[in-house]
Formats: structure tokens, C-alpha cells, sequence
């Protein structure tokens, strides 16, 4: 527990916990912060996204944003 729920209902905030799938790229589940959702792409176009706003996770995050806000411009990234 990161005491981050009990802050946030101090502060009467909404925090959002995305949870990443357990694969075989992702034996322990942990956010791709090192590329693992784009392991095929090497040398293509659009590889190595995963650090902007443009990676898959991102982008996922960003619909999930856009659906508690209501915004939906914000499930649409400027890439």
C-alpha cells in the first residue's frame, strides 16, 4: 500500500491505478518503462514510443483519463 488512496480522499482527488498484464515479455507485470510493449518494432517507424505520448500504454491512459473527465479530445494524442 502506497498511502497514495488515503491521500487522495484527504484531498478529496479521483487517482487513476493502471495495472499491467503479467506476459512473457512482462514475466513481473510492470509498467513499460523500458519499451516491452514494442518489442517487434525495433528499426521500424514508430519504434521506441514507449516514452511519449504516443505509446500504447500512454494512449490507454490517456482514453481512461478522457472517460472520467468527459474530455474526449484527450483520448486522441497529438503525436
Amino acid at each position: 500500500d502506497t498511502g497514495f488512496a488515503a491521500l487522495a480522499n484527504a484531498f478529496n482527488l479521483v487517482i487513476l491505478f493502471p495495472q499491467a498484464a503479467v506476459t512473457p515479455f512482462n514475466p513481473k507485470g510492470c509498467w513499460d518503462w523500458w519499451g516491452y510493449t514494442e518489442p517487434f518494432n525495433f528499426g521500424a517507424p514508430g519504434a521506441f514510443e514507449f516514452p511519449t505520448r504516443c505509446a500504447l500504454q500512454i494512449r490507454a491512459i490517456m482514453r481512461m483519463v478522457a472517460q472520467l473527465t468527459g474530455d474526449t479530445d484527450l483520448a486522441t494524442p497529438r503525436c
